[in-house]
């Protein structure tokens, strides 16, 4: 039956999206795409603006990726379920710069469900370097008060209030009057969402090296900004942190010289002014709230350091433009309940091409020069972060292959008598332990992994640095109270104290183990899914294989042929709900630092006995963070140490970073510290530290209990209700002979999955569907041009780049999911359904008669239409219809390349460079003002507005226009009256009279030439000549002027000192 659901998998995709300023708008159409694959298998009904799009064409495509099933066909689009067993996701993204805009973006939309279109109006409207550029005009229309200094070419402000005006945009008019960090969205489009967007902190925080005996010191500049998603949980997307939000997506583009290094502090004045956030004030700069995202700085080691909401940041480009490692880092430590299917794309835009350059000559010393300051420590590579991911795939697949050889064995020497039977009393127990060596060694390592959490869990309560030296000592302190508690290391080599260690770490293992029975339920679950396949006709293929296996191992006996195990949907949906609620305690336990005020209620609700989650039992037990340092500090100084300035500093850091020395000296030293104060402080009569962690231990441990007695009722009933049961139950019973070889293997290492990660790129020349020639997809965006900023010039070229950015995605996200050659029937078919949906979206007909309307009207030399090209042109518009083939296709992309806009358009060129020459020239007087030193950059601003001035009465057909040449033709008849009674009557005007007559038929001369260039003439041979004659006026007139003014500076000078010494002077 094709309506028939099959278990589901999940195709998750991390994100890697480069900076390139203008080129964002392309970076926004690929994340709209990526929004459109995972809102396609949400399950939500679609609404008639997503139904006209990309979603309805990805949903086919998850749909014939169902497991089991090979995609050669295509089903139609009746017999395709709403609720697909398919199910896309993105759950890490990490931006830079213009992708780190269009990251938050997205993380957002994903996080809460709503519709990206209010970036796309933001790029569409305001991407404009007419409203960017940084004078009054770019205030209009905004309650912004205007600065006394201009400090960046493009106005900073305005780009933080109209990224805030976005992402409230998002919210729309269900926006709450009041959020709360673990306030859920109605609807989601995924279960846990991580975003990192990397910024530049210019003055750098001092973290020191701890050598062997000694500490040294360097500046971290790096820095990225970790916002977070956890359904039920977590939710740093949602409404009231849209300041932050917006501070993380200006921070991150704050491009040198066009935009100002971004400070916390500045978004004050702009939320005072705000209609929402005025009466916030738990939203402005110093809030605590927004200390969660930069706990790193609130110890650092220079207690004198700039505060961060002071702090400058500029863009993420300067040392990160490609931030894989921190999106690689968050994949790593992915697991997944159901079969899952991992991609790692990146989006760059502006690849470079090192395999196709020439060979250099030797460099010169000034080249050398350059090479040696800017160009080689400025290029950034990316090779070491995939090469991890590809390692951690070698490993993965060397980890399965051993796994699958070892599972065989295993269940047939079980299969042989040596199972522990579901339902006896050593199924029974949680911890089913071993005196085997062997297996020793496994526990051991258990233990390790649980006492690391219990650490992470009260370090992330309290924002405790999991890679500072404070949280390796309360790793110590939290080894110390295990010993004290449960002894789980022997004291001798007796046979007595081997015992009552092994008891102990029985005890503690039943305890805490949280990651272990969260194992345990996956691995049930993974072969509950494998059963499918055994419904396959392919007899060797590893799943048909490991299926029968797995049947043999759970089943007295098999039908012929073999069937899929009665039960076994409902078992397989019982062990999902299980970990579900195991998984949500450890989210629980692991959430992210809480703020004093949620210590508070937590406290509170505990003074009450009212009903807590499991990390509000942790924080309401620990003690405040301060004093947990204090605590932590003893350890790490020693007793008589703790107030000296050096063992402080070398060991009480936010961030350590070891040398190549054994660091197991240190190590022991703090054991035996922790294991001191510990015993210190039991022999006090009233003890602080170990009734915190005995208490802390007991809850954690009894709610685990709790959950678990609840639990292994309903899972007995269970094991014998069903085939699927059985083979469930023995699997369970059995697992730690199944863990005993897979934990060891990823113990310590990147693997805690055995899923690999497949690497794709995003890029203009990758996406061939439509452009088939690589030189002309290389040059198809219009961002590429002057250094990046051209979408910024004209609203066509970045209407163009969204447009190219929404058809690449959508071509290379299906062929990453189709890849092979046997899929290309189905791939291509897909392709051009995605496309003509695209099309049908984005309007693409009517944005090119809008186009063809503006050019008709402007007909210049950078946009001339040809006959054949409006022939061209009406063929494709005329028709209503969408083409919907890839020739079609092709041929009306063929055409949008051509209408696109060659050139800016000259007006508001003009107008452009002479509003960007007077605010340059304003920066270099404010500089010069702030740092104290002489400079004539005050012409600079002069010659802007001039010109400026100059270009507003040369655009034709305008008041502007209209009022100068009569002022002109005024200056004209004065200039020749004058001369005229200079040679009759007064010689005295004369010289006046040819200086006007100069300035006039220069500024004729520039009218003419500029309002030529407005008009797109080319013919420019008279305005050369007329540039000639104006110039030599113009020294006629400066030579007239000289003769005019030298009988007066004759007569001035001996009476004005000033001008006496300069005469002197100049006759020396």
């Amino acid at each position: 039956m094709l309506n028939e659901p099959q278990n589901q998998q999940e195709i998750r995709f991390a994100v890697v999206l480069y900076g390139g300023v203008s080129l964002a708008i392309y970076i926004n159409g690929v994340a709209q795409e990526m929004r459109n694959l995972v809102r396609a298998t949400s399950g939500e009904p679609f609404t008639d603006d997503e139904a006209r799009g990309t979603a309805p064409v990805y949903q086919r495509l998850a749909y014939i990726l169902r497991r089991g099933q090979a995609p050669r066909t295509l089903p139609h689009k009746s017999d395709v379920i709403t609720s697909t067993e398919t199910k896309f996701l993105v759950d890490v993204i990490s931006g830079t710069s213009a992708g780190g805009i269009n990251g938050i973006f997205l993380a957002k939309s994903l996080a809460n469900n709503v519709p990206m279109t209010s970036l796309q109006d933001l790029w569409f409207n305001e991407g404009a370097i007419e409203s960017l550029l940084n004078d009054k005009k770019s205030d209009e229309n905004t309650n912004l008060a205007r600065p006394d200094e201009t400090e960046s070419l493009l106005n900073s402000r305005r780009m933080y209030l109209k990224l805030l005006d976005a992402f409230d945009g998002m919210d729309g008019s269900s926006r709450p009057e009041k959020s709360t960090d673990t306030d859920a969205p109605a609807t989601s489009l995924g279960d846990e969402i991580d975003l990192f967007a990397t910024t530049t902190d210019i003055e750098g925080i001092p973290i020191p090296i701890q050598l062997f005996d000694n500490v040294v010191y360097e500046r971290r500049y790096r820095n990225a900004y970790h916002l977070q998603y956890r359904k039920g949980i977590r939710n740093d997307f949602q409404p009231d942190n849209n300041p932050f939000l917006a501070f993380a997506s200006r921070s991150t583009s704050s491009f040198p010289f066009a935009f100002e290094p971004m400070r916390l502090c500045s978004i004050d004045e702009i939320l005072q002014r705000h209609k929402i956030y005025a009466t916030r004030m738990d939203c402005f700069s110093d809030s605590p709230r927004w200390q969660r995202y930069y706990a790193n700085y609130l110890s650092g080691v220079n207690p004198g350091s700039t505060p961060f909401p002071k702090r400058a940041f500029g863009d993420g480009g300067y040392l990160n433009n490609a931030p894989f490692s921190y999106a690689v880092d968050a994949l790593l430590k992915r697991q997944s309940f159901v079969p899952i299917t991992r991609k790692l794309i990146y989006v760059e835009p502006s690849p470079d091409h090192v395999e196709t350059a020439p060979p250099k000559p030797p460099p010169n010393a000034i080249e050398n020069s350059i090479d040696a300051l800017i160009t080689i420590p400025g290029y950034q590579t990316i090779r070491n972060d995939l090469t991890r991911v590809l390692d951690r795939n070698r490993a993965v697949t060397r980890i399965n292959k051993t796994l699958s050889e070892v599972e065989a064995e295993i269940e047939q020497q079980i299969k042989n008598g040596t199972a522990i039977e579901p339902g006896s009393e050593e199924s029974r127990r949680e911890i089913w332990f071993s005196k085997d060596v062997c297996l020793r060694a496994y526990y051991r390592m258990r233990s390790s992994e649980v006492t690391d959490q219990l650490a992470i869990v009260v370090a992330k309560a309290r924002s405790i640095d999991e890679d500072s030296a404070y949280f390796y000592a309360l790793r110590s302190l939290i080894r110390a109270w295990r010993e004290q508690d449960f002894g789980t290391t022997p004291r001798s080599g007796e046979p007595e104290a081997l015992a009552r260690a092994l008891d102990g770490l029985t005890r503690y293992l039943a305890g805490f183990d949280l990651p272990y029975r969260l194992r345990r339920l996956r691995f049930i679950a993974r072969k509950l899914d494998v059963l499918y396949s055994v419904r396959s006709t392919n007899e060797k293929s590893p799943a048909k294989q490991e299926a029968m296996a797995t049947l043999r191992f759970g089943m007295s006996s098999l039908d012929a042929p073999p069937r899929l195990p009665d039960g076994l949907k409902d078992m397989r949906q019982l062990v999902g709900t299980l970990y579900k609620q195991l998984k949500k305690i450890e989210d629980e336990l692991m959430r992210e630092a809480d703020l004093q005020e949620q210590v508070e209620s937590a406290r509170a609700k505990a003074a009450a006995k009212k009903p807590m989650d499991a990390r509000e039992y942790v924080s309401s037990i620990l003690p405040d963070r301060q004093d947990i340092i204090d605590v932590l500090n003893r350890i790490i100084g020693g007793p008589n140490q703790a107030a000296e300035p050096a063992g402080a500093v070398r060991f009480a850091t936010r961030e350590t970073k070891r040398s190549s020395s054994d660091p197991t000296d240190i190590e022991k030293l703090r054991d035996a510290r922790a294991n001191d104060l510990l015993a210190d402080d039991m022999r006090q009569q009233k003890p602080q530290i170990y009734p915190v962690l005995h208490q802390l231990g007991g809850t954690l441990s009894a709610g685990l209990d709790n959950f678990l007695q609840a639990t292994h009722h309903e899972l007995d009933a269970a094991f014998n209700a069903s085939d699927a049961g059985r083979i469930a139950g023995r699997l369970f019973a059995n697992f730690d002979l199944f863990d005993a070889i897979q934990f060891p293997m990823m113990f310590g290492t990147d693997v805690i999955s055995s899923d690999t990660i497949d690497i794709l790129r995003i890029a203009p020349e990758d996406a061939g569907g439509l452009i088939p020639d690589v030189t002309e997809r290389r040059q198809k965006l219009k961002g590429l041009a002057v250094a990046h900023f051209g979408a910024f010039l004209d609203r066509d070229w970045r209407v163009s780049d969204l447009l190219w950015g929404r058809l690449d995605a959508a071509e290379r996200l299906i062929t990453s999911l189709l890849p092979y050659d046997e899929n290309q029937p189905v791939r291509d078919q897909l392709i051009e359904e995605a496309h003509n949906a695209i099309f049908v979206d984005f309007q693409v007909q009517s944005k090119l008669k809008e186009m063809t309307a503006r050019q008709l009207a402007a007909q210049g030399p950078a946009n001339q239409l040809s006959d054949a090209k409006v022939a061209d042109l009406l063929n494709v518009v005329a028709p209503d219809p969408v083409p919907c083939d890839t020739e079609e296709h092709r041929r009306l992309m063929k055409v949008w390349q051509d209408l696109v806009p060659k050139g800016m358009e000259r007006e508001t060129e003009l107008k452009v460079i002479a509003r960007a020459t007077t605010i340059f020239g304003k920066m270099m007087e404010t500089i010069s003002r702030e740092r104290n030193f002489f400079t004539q950059a005050g012409w600079i601003t002069n010659f802007g507005r001039a010109f400026w001035g100059v270009v507003e009465i040369s655009v034709p057909r305008t008041v502007f226009w209209d009022l100068a040449n009569y002022w002109q033709q005024l200056i004209l008849l004065i200039a020749l009256f004058l001369i005229g009674c200079g040679i009759v009557f007064a010689p005295a005007v004369l010289g006046l009279g040819w200086s006007l007559l100069g300035f006039s038929l220069l500024l004729v001369t520039l009218r003419a030439l500029l309002a030529a260039y407005i008009r797109g003439e080319k013919d420019t041979r008279w305005k050369t000549a007329l540039v000639f004659i104006g110039v030599l006026f113009l020294l006629i007139a400066l030579i007239q002027i000289g003769t005019w003014l030298y009988p007066l500076w004759e007569w001035l000078a001996p009476k004005v000192p000033i001008l006496h010494f300069l005469q002197s002077h100049s006759k020396q």
